[in-house]
């Protein structure tokens, strides 16, 4: 079976390791470990970001990008052609599904967010009239892959008759390459751009706290920075923000002392999208002790005080922070990446989307 894999956005890998190029790679990695033919089509740092046994295809003219797409979808005979869904790319969507349409091509939208979810904290009225016009121009897909329950009821509701899959998001199986280096009280560590739906202040206010009397610790932020948490924490020793990163330079500056923090999403984007980030697999990945909001979708899985440190409010937090301190941390990173290789690789969630979508195909072809 041939997949193709879009990625529209042309900029999408330009603005460094985040959530969504992690998600991208896991997608790709993992239809190749389950066996699939598969070939991704993106911008012009795609291979900065894909592994070498994965086949991509990219263009440098960004003026042509729409064009290099679907040159590609006509040269190229897929089974199934996977489309990462942009919001500013909603009517390029149609078009896509239009053109595979006619050709007999099973498209699978991948949709993770949607403008109506991002404007409606800044603007109601705003995200009512792109959400209207955006679910129109996507509804002509064969189905849709979401990475939550609350986004697959979303898309079931506003789309008449739409088939949705749920597929949770994954993580790379690769072992993380660090070291034993740095002082054994270690630090705290954030990866990944700081969006607007997790709640920084809670995280670096409590850590703050924590660390009033402690000068030794350290909490250590990279990716894309905000300006107004800058503003308003970029003055504390204690904190460190270390703007951009790559995996493999991160992870040789990181150490098996070392515990990785992820906030809390707020209330509003839980709501819409679920509890349920790249980073949490990410991270359970690591073989790191790591600091985890209660996420009740893995409330099975995330054990506070067994393979990780759970909290759910501010006192909570603080009691993690404090844990880390005392608790054994190679011991709980260890059990915690069993947990993890046992029930979340990309290749296990992959299989499982295909599977889904070759009995859409089936299905249809017994009407």
């Amino acid at each position: 079976m041939r997949i193709g894999y879009l990625l529209p956005k042309k900029d999408f890998f330009e603005r460094g390791p985040r959530g969504s190029v992690a998600h991208a790679q896991g997608v790709a990695t993992g239809l190749v470990e389950a066996g699939f033919d598969v070939h991704v089509f993106g911008g012009s740092s795609i291979k900065d970001y894909m592994p070498d046994y994965v086949t991509t295809e990219s263009s440098s003219r960004r003026a042509f990008f729409s064009a290099f797409l679907f040159w590609r979808l006509h040269r190229s005979k897929f089974d199934i052609v996977i489309v990462r869904h942009a919001t500013s790319c909603s009517l390029l969507m149609l078009f896509f599904c239009i053109f595979c349409n006619l050709r007999g091509t099973t498209v699978v939208l991948e949709v993770n967010s949607l403008g109506f979810h991002n404007l409606k904290q800044k603007n109601l009225v705003a995200a009512k009239i792109v959400n209207f016009f955006e679910v129109r121009l996507i509804s002509r897909a064969s189905c849709f892959y979401s990475v939550s329950d609350a986004m697959t009821n979303f898309l079931k509701l506003h789309i008449r008759g739409a088939r949705v899959f749920t597929v949770p998001n994954g993580a790379s199986t690769d072992e993380w390459d660090v070291g034993c280096i740095g002082e054994k009280e270690g630090r705290f560590v954030y990866l990944g751009s700081q969006q607007p739906y997790y709640d920084f202040q809670q995280l670096f206010n409590g850590f703050l706290q924590f660390a009033a009397n402690k000068p030794e610790v350290k909490l250590i932020v990279y990716g894309k920075e905000r300006a107004d948490l800058i503003a308003q924490y970029g003055g504390y020793s204690q904190i460190e923000f270390r703007g951009m990163y790559s995996a493999s330079s991160v992870q040789n500056e990181l150490s098996r002392y070392d515990t990785l923090v992820l906030p809390r999403k707020f209330d509003w984007d839980v709501a819409t999208s679920g509890g349920l980030s790249t980073k949490i697999f990410d991270y359970m990945s690591s073989g790191l002790l790591c600091i985890f909001p209660s996420t009740p979708e893995l409330s099975d899985d995330l054990v506070d005080c067994e393979n990780c440190l759970v909290y759910s409010d501010s006192e909570g937090l603080d009691r993690a922070f404090r844990m880390s301190q005392i608790c054994d941390r190679r011991a709980m990173g260890a059990a915690l990446r069993k947990v993890f290789l046992r029930s979340f690789t990309w290749e296990s969630r992959m299989r499982h989307l295909m599977g889904e979508v070759k009995q859409l195909i089936d299905d249809k072809a017994s009407e």
